[in-house]
């Protein structure tokens, strides 16, 4: 990410106010009214029931063979655990109509299709057409100002080795100093609803902290030194998919550098952390055409057995999705995101401002142990093509109009400042292009132009690579 700034515009708080909360309401009424949607819904992939009620006349023939066409990097028994028709048992139409729609929401296939037919005993041929995606791709970042650089970047793969596993490696350097994430996990091990993941990261992250006025406080850098596990499983509740996931960690902070002579607490010694996470429905975000929503809320407790500072915390994150235009190919997108703290946690804190959220702002524009904020994209549909060279096949671009608002607060021990610690909403719009290279899972290309309204800090410009939001 690089970010220039330049002092236009206007400021009107009471407006970024106002925005934040009706953003707020919003999310709640939609999750309500559409928590029965399912998960990764299909306003691009269904099989249609004309399609099911066909395939119906063979119900309780047994199933003699299963072909899949079209596979270039999946293993084609990574395909037979996950699909509940199988062969040696009866054909039943609506499962093999599932089966589809849970391949399609790996995110890893698309064009998909089926037929069904009788062999010459009477037996059931089912025949799985589709196309591969291309799953390993960058990601990279870069930013400057104050003195420092960061400069980073790595692979992403969520087809490992065929198996459908996620892989990524990130290395990235702070004023010479190298960090890097590990992490593999998986969803559907060997074809059962289990997720796993371990992860292991030794990481510095570099905080430009601010005063209220905006000004630059100085800069610290946090390092963390984790491993990570996780166990899940998939569950479902008003015919809604449920990701059901618990993490343990244990880690250990330290301050890298601290230009700001901050008074920072790291804690002594090795920590431990849990939390739960339940994710409550599922898109593949790459897809420019899904429609849907996905909740996800997460407490953590760290150190109830022991060796620092004990705490709780609270996120809940909502994103959603709506396929709107007279073509049905535009989309209305939200995310809203709320966190809280506990006054033992560390010094590491939730943050606002920058590429991930507030757009437009420097990072760590605002800083504490509570945060909110919500962004609010609209995404008109510009144009898609298949482009044959180096195979790349659909891409889809589309424009983006979006705002952004959000705050965090209470807490001012890191610049001393007592108005630090009180909800000031931040807020920013702008214009951006978003290409969607659909054959590549999650190879989004984002480029976003902002400018801060309130307060006024000039304009931030952004370009990353694999994030939806």
């Amino acid at each position: 990410m690089v970010i220039a700034k330049l002092d236009i515009g206007l400021n009107d708080r009471r407006w970024a106010q106002l925005l934040f909360s009706i953003f707020l309401l919003v999310a709640i009424f939609s999750t309500s009214a559409h928590a029965r949607t399912g998960g990764g819904p299909s306003g691009t992939f269904a099989v249609p029931a004309e399609l099911v009620d066909k395939w119906s006349a063979f119900d309780g023939r047994q199933v003699k063979a299963i072909a899949i066409d079209g596979l270039a990097r999946t293993r084609e028994i990574t395909m037979t655990w996950m699909m509940a028709t199988k062969v040696g048992l009866p054909f039943a139409a609506e499962s093999l109509a599932r089966d589809l729609q849970l391949l399609y929401n790996t995110g890893n296939l698309y064009d998909l299709a089926a037929e069904v037919m009788l062999d010459e005993g009477g037996g059931v041929i089912v025949k799985v057409v589709l196309k591969d995606k291309w799953t390993l791709f960058p990601a990279f970042g870069a930013q400057g100002g104050g003195g420092s650089m960061t400069v980073g970047g790595g692979v992403f793969e969520s087809n490992l080795l065929g198996y459908m596993a996620n892989a990524s490696v990130l290395v990235w350097t702070f004023n010479g100093a190298n960090s890097y994430d590990i992490n593999t996990n998986q969803e559907y091990f060997r074809g059962t609803q289990t997720m796993w993941s371990i992860d292991s990261q030794n990481s510095i992250e570099p905080q430009n902290v601010h005063y209220y006025s905006g000004a630059s406080a100085g800069q610290f850098a946090w390092r963390r030194q984790q491993t990570e596990l996780m166990l899940g499983t998939h569950l479902r509740f008003l015919d809604a998919p449920i990701r059901a996931m618990f993490y343990g960690s244990v880690y250990q902070d330290s301050v890298f550098s601290n230009d700001g002579g901050f008074s920072i607490n790291t804690g002594p010694g090795l920590q431990q952390r849990v939390y739960p996470k339940v994710i409550f429905g599922r898109d593949d975000w790459t897809n420019y055409l899904e429609n849907g929503f996905e909740l996800t809320i997460q407490p953590t407790f760290a150190n109830f057995m022991g060796g620092g500072l004990q705490y709780a915390a609270l996120e809940v994150d909502f994103k959603r999705v709506w396929i709107i235009g007279p073509k049905g190919q535009d989309n209305f997108a939200m995310y809203v995101s709320a966190s809280s703290m506990g006054n033992g946690g560390p010094d590491f804190q939730y943050n606002i401002g920058g590429y991930y959220n507030v757009r437009g702002y420097a990072d760590l524009r605002e800083f504490g142990r509570k945060m909110a904020f919500a962004d609010v994209e609209y995404r008109p549909y510009l144009f898609s093509y298949r482009w044959h060279l180096l195979g790349a096949d659909l891409m889809a671009v589309q424009g983006c109009v979006f705002t952004d608002t959000g705050s965090a607060w209470g807490d001012s021990s890191l610049t001393g400042e007592a108005a630090v610690g009180d909800f000031r909403p931040l807020w920013s719009a702008g214009l951006g292009i978003r290409v969607n290279m659909v054959k590549f899972a999650g190879a989004i290309l984002r480029l976003d132009w902002a400018r801060t309204i309130s307060p006024d800090e000039g304009i931030g410009f952004s370009f990353g690579v694999g994030q939806f939001f």
